[in-house]
């Protein structure tokens, strides 16, 4: 955390640099225990929440382009990676980050006893998911605009189909007509093309109709 803190002697003190391939590495570690713990609670049950809507990815200033070897935006396009179903993902870089220590050791470094506070931490980042607290389906522009598509696919191969249907029937048609055009016997039509069917019985000899 930034801040000055009180060391006292005989105490151990750690010194940290900053690594990219370990950068990286912390980030997809991160993502991948959240996706595990999403998957868990979606098939064990009891994760009753809804769905991510929105998503601010908050690192800090020495945390760009050159930390993560000249590629840009590599945080948040881990969040985007993770979030597929979130249309869009917003943040910015700053100073600090505000954040909880987790039971670290550190925690209890300044003897009040609260191991779980918030400080202010550097060269960090931060992300802040939001979800739906009324449970209430997010309109996601990009998903609304693909299921129009494929409801316009769609519509135009029944479309297509329907139009092939009708050609063959058509043709169908046409042939049954000129059937025997060339001079033999036809059999009975109506307008519309169809058959006209007759039934003929033999009795005693004789045809009946």
């Amino acid at each position: 955390p930034l801040g000055s803190v009180n060391v006292a002697p005989g105490a151990r003190c750690r010194f940290f640099v900053r690594d990219g391939d370990f950068a990286k590495k912390e980030v997809e570690a991160l993502w991948t225990g959240y996706k595990k713990k999403e998957l868990e609670g979606t098939l064990l049950g009891g994760n009753d929440m809804n769905q991510p809507t929105g998503c601010i990815v908050m690192p800090t200033l020495d945390r760009g382009a050159k930390l993560f070897s000249g590629k840009t935006g590599y945080e948040s396009g881990m969040a985007s990676e993770y979030l597929s179903g979130i249309p869009s993902i917003s943040g910015f870089f700053a100073n600090g980050v505000l954040g909880k220590l987790d039971g670290t050791v550190a925690g209890e470094a300044d003897g009040s006893g609260s191991v779980n506070d918030n400080r202010l931490h550097g060269s960090s980042s931060q992300y802040v998911i939001f979800r739906s607290k009324t449970k209430r389906p997010f309109y996601s522009p990009q998903k609304a605009k693909a299921e129009a598509a494929n409801a316009a696919a769609l519509k135009a191969e029944e479309e297509s189909a329907e139009q092939q249907l009708s050609a063959e029937d058509e043709k169908r048609t046409l042939m049954s007509k000129n059937f025997g055009s060339d001079g033999a016997v036809t059999a009975p039509r109506a307008e519309n093309g169809e058959l006209v069917v007759r039934r003929r019985e033999i009795h005693s000899g004789r045809a009946m109709s």
